[in-house]
């Protein structure tokens, strides 16, 4: 839970890009764009966390088109049409997902090796993001374990880590300066987040590797409907 809370609010790699795109740029009005943005997703969660509760209860999965797929076997058009829509906006986002990623790679690999710049390495990185995310789609078909373990890692070190580290960086004064003190906690807090998330995250991975689950039969879901 911790892990999933984490990756949900992970949306500080935007600020930069969404702070220029601001008419009237200031910090009062940033800070009034983030409060209200934070606002709105704290608002959809949790619509769709209560009706996914209410609908299944404790059984409520990780993705909740999974509760649905029983449906598929009685051709409920809106189920179907839940996940196709799901598909088509995985589909149609995966590529942009796969460009930072070898955007990222690329510099960090030509900036200490220049020479290696050429589309053959391009498109070996390129291959290997790939490969590497339909291993683990493979591995871990459920959803929720991948953003557990997204939000544990990275998530604890964009959110809290990263950011305490450049201020203790960019900011003049010694480490333990008063002034600093909140980029100190902010690292600690950072740090715990990073381990316990992560030993939580690897605990249902290897839960959910351990299963021995059967696929989900068809039922009758004829109460969703006419509630």
């Amino acid at each position: 839970m911790l892990s999933l809370s984490i990756f949900a609010f992970c949306c500080q790699p935007n600020v930069p890009s969404i702070y220029t795109e601001l008419e009237q740029k200031s910090y009062q009005r940033m800070q009034k764009v983030s409060m209200r943005a934070m606002l709105l997703c704290s608002l959809v969660y949790l619509l769709m966390g209560v009706t996914g509760f209410l609908a299944f209860g404790e059984d409520t999965l990780g993705n909740v088109l999974g509760n649905l797929q029983p449906l598929l076997c009685a051709n409920d058009w809106m189920v179907r049409s839940g996940i196709a829509s799901m598909a088509f906006a995985v589909t149609m986002a995966y590529p942009l997902n796969i460009f930072p990623i070898r955007f990222s790679v690329e510099t960090a690999l030509f900036y200490h090796k220049p020479h290696l710049k050429c589309s053959a390495v391009r498109t070996g990185i390129a291959v290997a993001a790939v490969a590497s995310s339909l291993v683990v789609a493979i591995v871990l078909p459920q959803i929720n374990l991948i953003f557990e373990l997204i939000g544990a890692t990275t998530g604890s070190f964009v959110c809290f880590i990263g950011p305490g580290l450049l201020f203790q960086r960019i900011v003049p004064g010694r480490a333990f300066a008063p002034h600093k003190l909140k980029a100190l906690l902010l690292i600690v807090v950072g740090l715990c987040f990073l381990v316990l998330g992560t030993y939580s995250s690897v605990l249902d991975v290897l839960a959910q590797l351990s299963s021995k689950d059967a696929a989900p039969q068809c039922r009758d879901f004829a109460h969703l409907r006419a509630s």
